[in-house]
C-alpha cells in the first residue's frame, strides 16, 4: 500500500493547533511551556529549515542542539548554526503564522528533533522518552486515534477508499 499524504510526513499532522494541544497533553504532559506557545516557537524554527532545504534537497540531518541559544528552548533558533554554513537559504522575511498551514513545511524527523534538543532534559527525566525517536513515536501515537485525524482530507479519502465508496486512485 502506498500513501501520500497531504504534507512531507504524517508526522507533519502533530502541527494542527488543535492536534499539537493533544500532543502536548498526552506526550509532554503539559510540562514544556504552554501549547501555543511552543506551537509558535516551534513552528518559526520549523519554517527556518524548509527556506533552508529549499535550495538544499539533500540537506543532511541538521544538528539541532547548535543552533538553540545556551543550548535550551527554541525562541531564538539559529538555522545558520544547525546546518553546513553553504546550505543556500530561501530569502523570505514572512512569519511562520504568514505561511498559513505550517504542516506543509513540518518534517517529522525536524519536529522530534527540535522538541528533543530544546528540551531533551524535561523529555528524558521527567517524560520518560529516551531519545528523539521515541518522542516522534510518541507523537504519532498521540495523533492516531484523535477524532480530529478523521477530519483530514487525506483520512476521509482513506476511509472512503478502505469501505469500497471509491475506486482507483485515492
Amino acid at each position: 500500500t502506498l500513501v501520500w499524504t497531504d504534507f512531507p510526513a504524517l508526522e507533519s499532522y502533530v502541527m494542527h493547533p488543535k492536534l499539537f494541544r493533544i500532543a502536548h497533553r498526552i506526550c509532554l504532559q503539559g510540562r514544556i511551556k504552554n501549547a501555543s506557545t511552543l506551537h509558535a516557537e516551534l513552528s518559526e524554527a520549523l519554517l527556518k529549515l524548509w527556506r533552508v532545504r529549499i535550495g538544499h534537497p539533500n540537506l543532511k540531518m541538521p544538528n539541532y542542539k547548535k543552533g538553540l541559544k545556551n543550548g535550551v528552548g527554541l525562541e531564538e533558533f539559529n538555522v545558520f548554526a544547525a546546518v553546513d554554513a553553504e546550505a543556500p537559504v530561501a530569502v523570505d522575511s514572512s512569519k511562520a503564522e504568514d505561511l498559513g498551514d505550517i504542516r506543509r513545511v513540518a518534517y517529522g524527523h525536524d519536529i522530534s528533533g527540535l522538541l528533543f534538543a530544546a528540551y531533551a532534559g524535561q523529555i528524558k527525566n521527567t517524560l520518560h522518552l529516551a531519545s528523539k525517536e521515541a518522542l516522534e513515536r510518541s507523537l504519532c501515537a498521540a495523533i492516531v486515534n484523535a477524532p480530529e485525524m478523521a477530519e483530514e482530507h487525506l483520512f476521509v479519502r482513506m476511509r472512503s477508499w478502505a469501505s469500497g465508496e471509491c475506486s482507483g486512485v485515492v
